[in-house]
Order: C-alpha cells, then structure tokens, then sequence
C-alpha cells in the first residue's frame, strides 16, 4: 500500500494520471475474500461517481453550445442591418440549388416549426421568387414586392449557410457524448444507453421502459467505468492505467476495448496489466511478457 501510494505521488507529479483497479477499489484490501455485496457497492459507487462527473462535463459542453448559438444570433441581427449592393444582379448568376429548399425547411424544422407549416411557407415563397427571376429575366419593371423577394431570398441563403456552420460547430462541440453513446450502444444488446436532458445516464430496454445506470451487468458497468474514465480526459495526453481490465467483459468486447478507448481519447497513453490476449488485440508489437522481464534479470544478476 505505502509503495503504490508513493508511486502514485511520483507519476501525478509528471503526468496525469487514471488509475483503474475497479474490482479493487473500495473493498478491503486486508481480506483475502471480498463478499460479493462489497465489490456491487465498489463498482456501483465509481458508476455514480462517473455519471456525477458526466453531469458536469456534459454542462459545459452546452454553454460552449450556447455561446455558439448567441454569436449565430448576433451574426443574425448583424445581417439584417448590411446592405448586399449585388442583391438583384447576383441573383441571376446564381445557379438553383434542387437542395435549397430542403435546407431551408431543415432549419425551420430544427427550430420547431411544424413540418407541414414549414413546407408551405417555404413553397410560397420560392414561388413568389420563381415569379420574381422571370420578370428579372425578362428585363420587365421590379415592384416593390419582387425585388424584396429577390433581396429575401438572398439574405435567407447566407443565413441557411451561417445555420449550417453552426450546427457544425454544435457537432463537433457535442462529439464526445455523442461519440461515448455511439460506442457504448455498439457494445449492448437489449438495450440502449442514452443520457436526459439533466445528463443523468439511463438505460433504455428495447420494450420501451426505461432503468439507471446500476441495473447493468456488471461486464457492462466494467465498459461504462472503463468508457467513461476515457471520455472524460476529455483528450489530454494522460496516462491510462488499468489491471486486469478483461475481468466480467466477454470476449468480443475484450478485442475492442482499447480501439475504443484510443477512440474517446486519441491523446492518451495505456499501461495495462493483463492476462488476456484478446485485450492486446491489435497491439501485439507493444506488449511486454513479464516472464521474460524476470528472466533477463536472473541473468544479469549472474
């Protein structure tokens, strides 16, 4: 114990650290058996530890969201007050896009407009513009009401684009949770894992009802503490230090485990201790046999 503890304090010292003993870490370390009842509440306590940090990094992640969405809002208003001196001739040499109205009916939809009303609206109005183009076209006299379709329709693109570039940028922001839920998904069967508007994980059955985090097997829970430590570096080169990580995991999450967690975070390095050949998977030309280890040393000490 003093040992791993001076240990610990050297490595933290130099790097950041995850250290991941799970079937270990709260049980007594002094008995030679741990009761089954210990090791349920060890596990379910680093579940609900990780769910709380899930709650907190997911919250930032929305006000990163929300500052992205007010500076749409002000980009917005902005446009509203600039004058396009191209507004009518650049209409003409812009070709159609078949996608256009498509887009624009996906912006309203994502801001709550009803489907059936969005496509009304937005049919009125590319007709009112078709209209507009030929009298352009035909070098006919503009009313009022023409040229501000024409103008309309201008503007409405560039702000169709500026959408398009947020929800972009609201993606990427929301990539972590929506890549962890991808993963862990990919993982179960029966089931599905997804996480409520308090970013409070739950468990989804396929019949439609609905359990927390703990009701999982704990191969399961072994993936979701495992998962998570890794998403929640939040892609910091950290060192991930994990003994015996197989243990309660099937054999075809074993051979994915560590592609996965390179996959929340590129970023970090990973020790492992284990006995599993299927948890090297494709990591063969980095694993160090201990036996081996032992012996060279045998040698050199004659």
């Amino acid at each position: 114990m003093e040992a791993g503890a001076k240990l610990s304090s050297v490595l933290e010292g130099i790097v950041e650290v995850n250290w991941l003993s799970v079937h270990r870490g709260a049980v007594d370390r002094n008995s030679r058996y741990a009761r089954e009842e210990e090791f349920d509440s060890a596990v379910d306590q680093k579940i609900y530890e990780i769910s709380r940090k899930f709650s907190t990094y997911f919250s930032l992640l929305a006000s990163r969201v929300s500052e992205e969405s007010k500076q749409f809002q002000e980009q917005v208003f902005l446009s509203l007050l600039e004058r396009d001196q191209n507004t009518i001739s650049g209409m003409m040499s812009e070709q159609d896009d078949p996608e256009e109205r498509n887009s624009v009916i996906g912006v309203l939809r994502d801001l709550g407009v009803p489907q059936a009303k969005a496509t009304r609206s937005v049919n009125s109005h590319y007709a009112k513009f078709e209209a507009a183009k030929k009298l352009l076209r035909d070098e006919q006299k503009l009313t009022a009401d023409t040229a501000a379709t024409l103008s309309d329709t201008r503007r409405m693109r560039q702000l169709v684009a500026k959408w398009k570039s947020f929800n972009d940028a609201r993606e990427k922001i929301y990539r972590p949770r929506t890549s962890f839920e991808t993963i862990m998904n990919s993982l179960f069967s029966g089931k599905e894992l997804h996480f409520d508007q308090r970013n409070i994980p739950t468990i989804h059955l396929l019949r439609g009802d609905q359990a927390r985090i703990d009701s999982l097997s704990s191969g399961e829970k072994q993936l979701f503490i495992l998962l998570g430590e890794a998403l929640l570096q939040e892609g910091r080169p950290v060192v991930f230090i994990s003994d015996e990580p197989e243990l309660s995991l099937h054999v075809a999450w074993q051979s994915v485990l560590f592609e996965n967690v390179r996959k929340l975070n590129p970023s970090c390095q990973i020790i492992c201790a284990t006995h599993s050949p299927d948890i090297v998977g494709h990591f063969q030309d980095r694993v160090i046999q201990v036996e081996d280890c032992f012996f060279e040393c045998s040698v050199g000490l004659n």
